[in-house]
């Protein structure tokens, strides 16, 4: 089975309907069914999150629908501020194996504080495919049920594969969506 995702209530936590554990992104709410894309290869992504109350955070997660051989990612937090700015490295979650299919999750325990954060994705290879959800937030200018949207979440910066930097790496470029913008790096939190 992929990943269950599901959209943070106040706390920032989620349960499936079948009563196990969900994979949440704080203060986004998403939209549609999920689907798959093929993120770049040696390029940070930063997908801005917002946490309403502190949380502890306990994995970083994507799913790998396509994988490639000898493909491997990171997954980080970073704290930012309101406009994005990536600053300091909250953690890395370490390597994770993208040659083989299913849900990758780096295992971390960190408290985030309340306010806004970006996750960060990095790859090695372009041949892999990643399950994503569209998905908006209130709280950092997008609202959800617009439809088409011109807001910008998707934040870029070419960047050679390897651990993230103790502070982030300014993202030179956006990625502008007709709709809703893709997330595909999902939180474990702590109930």
């Amino acid at each position: 089975m992929g990943l269950q995702i599901g959209t943070a209530p106040m706390p920032p936590r989620g349960r499936a309907k079948n009563g196990t554990e969900s994979l949440v992104l704080p203060g986004v709410e998403l939209s549609g069914g999920p689907a798959t894309l093929a993120p770049g290869a040696n390029i940070i992504y930063y997908f801005p999150i917002f946490f309403p109350t502190a949380t502890l955070v306990t994995g970083l997660a994507a799913e790998i629908a396509t994988a490639a051989a000898s493909a491997k990612a990171r997954m980080a937090l970073y704290a930012c501020n309101n406009d994005l700015t990536p600053g300091a490295l909250v953690i890395d979650g370490g390597e994770v194996d993208c040659s083989t299919t299913g849900v990758k999750e780096d295992t971390i325990n960190v408290v985030m504080p309340a306010g806004p954060a970006l996750i960060g994705w990095n790859c090695n290879s372009g041949a892999i495919q990643v399950r994503y959800a569209r998905g908006g937030s209130q709280q950092m200018g997008v609202i959800p049920t617009l439809g088409a949207n011109w807001y910008r979440s998707e934040l870029t910066v070419a960047s050679a594969y390897g651990a993230f930097a103790a502070s982030g790496v300014a993202w030179t470029s956006t990625g502008g969506f007709s709709g809703l913008p893709p997330w595909f790096v999902f939180l474990r939190v702590s109930p």
